[in-house]
Order: C-alpha cells, then structure tokens, then sequence
C-alpha cells in the first residue's frame, strides 16, 4: 500500500481508466475498487496458470468483473491452460 492506499486505489486516482486500460493479477483486490475500475471502462486480466503456480488461489471477487474479464497465459511453469 502506498500511503495507506491499495494498488489498486492509486490507479484509480492516478490514470485515466477507460477500455483500453487491463489490470492483471486482481486476485486480492478490493471488491468495491474492481467494481469502479470496472465502472469506469477497465478490463481485468486473470491468469489462472500462474495464479495457481503461486498458489494465490481463486479470484473471489471475479463477479464484480465478470463482464469485463480476458484470461492471460503468462505463466512460465506452463502454457497450456488446457493442461
């Protein structure tokens, strides 16, 4: 946290978030900051394959998001999401 703001925070008072902006790697952000990243025209990246190679776990706050959602493949441990 930056001066007691989440990552997350700091974006949505520092840039201007619209639809060609992509967080990646949201597992733990705040449910209600998704929400008005979303709101204001963000896309959110989740890469399953290396979330689970770090052992992050499941995004729970996915259905905040869900229509604005786009799956990643960065993972070095593996690329095939069919795996």
């Amino acid at each position: 946290a930056n001066q007691g703001r989440t990552p997350m925070r700091v974006l949505l008072e520092t840039v201007q978030v619209d639809s060609l902006t992509t967080a990646v790697h949201c597992n733990h952000t705040n449910v209600d900051e998704l929400k008005d990243f979303v709101a204001k025209g963000g896309n959110v990246c989740i890469c399953p394959l290396t979330e689970g190679n770090l052992g992050d776990g499941v995004m729970e706050s996915f259905e905040s998001c869900a229509q604005s959602v786009c799956l990643g493949s960065d993972c070095n441990a593996r690329i095939d999401m069919l795996e």
